[in-house]
């Protein structure tokens, strides 16, 4: 899971499933904000449905967010590497 310090002695965490269903739903609303997903995401019961939370639950903090988006970037990035020097990889075993 994914947490961050957001003051007081607090910390907010995401799994990384809920984060990337957070950076879903900030895409398919036109690119909001990592803010204004919180805020969706604390007002709206559908998008809460959407990512299994109760009304009594605390949404995972903006800070968050942003961060989990930078880790899913490198997680990706690194996949698609990997992925791609496996195909290179199998490619050239079918041509001997």
């Amino acid at each position: 899971s994914l947490c961050t310090d957001i003051g007081r002695n607090r910390t907010s965490c995401l799994s990384w499933v809920a984060a990337f269903q957070m950076l879903l739903v900030g895409i398919w609303n036109g690119g909001l904000s990592d803010e204004a997903v919180e805020e969706m995401a604390n007002s709206n019961l559908h998008v809460m449905r959407f990512l299994g939370l109760s009304l009594e639950d605390e949404v995972a903090d903006h800070s968050v967010l942003s961060r989990s988006r930078t880790r899913l970037t490198i997680a990706a990035w690194v996949g698609m590497a990997y992925w791609s020097k496996s195909i290179t990889k199998f490619s050239g075993s079918m041509l001997l």
